[in-house]
């Protein structure tokens, strides 16, 4: 029989009094033994699985995606090879969504079934860092993750755009060089992402049919710098339209990436500051972790 372990985040989204009881109900109503760990400010994912001497059969996660890839993060680096399976419990869960995992908490629990297993992909920052599903650097970048809570639920998109625009006088801008097997290229650009997901952050929008969370590839997205407040608005009405075709944009698909810059980047990996690097070097991990979805 299997035995799972639960890793479970108490602080995530708006926690319900009944959650972590309605979890442990199910493992009771299907007789599936479990150990159960909560995180802490100073007991996360990586702590709880490094110190464990038990036999178990897979990892249950209950969070939101800053969870969900510390645990991910975790498993690369104690090199576990168990199916995952997620609880999407917190105010984001975007890795979640793109494995559409269904926000009801009975549903979910449902999933751990060998029908449901497909591979994810996931990549490395630098060789040593894991992004699950997104690394970025530059302007959008703090557009994306830091308008203000109270704007976005005010003005919704419209948020991001009038942000974006009180921010243009003092648009940063990175004079890159890029090398990959698929292109060689230079220029001054305001925002780059690698990701394997289908949203970045509500702003930046894939085709679902162009994104496959377990191709070996990730898409790259860069945006070069506007010369004047055309060019911006037709970076802002792109990413509303969800069209990359302008030449305001770059975008293609790759396995592995070096960018380099003359100064220090501050890069950002799912969501949270990663540092500041002159070069980075991405790649994509294949292969090696296995997933429950609801992906048909």
């Amino acid at each position: 029989m299997k035995t799972a372990i639960i890793i479970y985040n108490p602080k995530a989204g708006v926690s319900k009094d009944d959650e972590l009881a309605q979890v442990l109900n199910y493992f009771k109503d299907e007789k599936i033994p479990y150990h159960l760990f909560l995180t802490e400010a100073d007991l996360g994912p990586n702590d709880i699985l490094s110190k464990i001497d038990l036999e178990f059969d897979y990892i249950m996660v209950g969070g939101g995606d800053g969870t969900v890839s510390q645990v991910i993060h975790a498993m690369h680096e104690l090199n576990i090879k168990v199916p995952l399976q997620i609880l999407p419990l917190g105010t984001s869960n975007e890795i979640a969504s793109n494995l559409n995992i269904s926000n009801d908490l009975s549903k979910s629990l449902q999933l751990a079934k060998p029908d449901n297993l497909i591979s994810l992909d996931y990549g490395l920052f630098n060789e040593d860092k894991v992004f699950t599903y997104a690394l970025s650097f530059g302007n959008f970048t703090e557009i994306t993750y830091k308008t203000p809570q109270k704007l976005k639920n005010y003005l919704g998109f419209s948020a991001y755009v009038l942000f974006g625009f009180l921010s243009f006088r003092r648009i940063k801008s990175y004079d890159l060089e890029i090398e990959s097997k698929e292109k060689n290229f230079s220029g001054e650009f305001i925002f780059g992402s690698f990701t394997n997901t289908k949203t970045v952050g509500t702003i930046i929008h894939f085709n679902g049919d162009w994104v496959d969370l377990g191709d070996g590839l990730f898409e790259v997205l860069l945006i070069k710098k506007p010369k004047n407040v055309k060019e911006f608005r037709l970076i802002i009405n792109g990413l509303i339209k969800q069209n990359y075709e302008d030449e305001c944009f770059v975008i293609f698909q790759s396995k592995s990436i070096k960018v380099t810059n003359a100064k220090d980047i501050a890069w950002n990996i799912d969501g949270e500051f990663a540092g500041n690097h002159k070069t980075a070097s991405v790649s994509l991990k294949s292969d090696s972790l296995q997933v429950y979805s609801n992906i048909k």
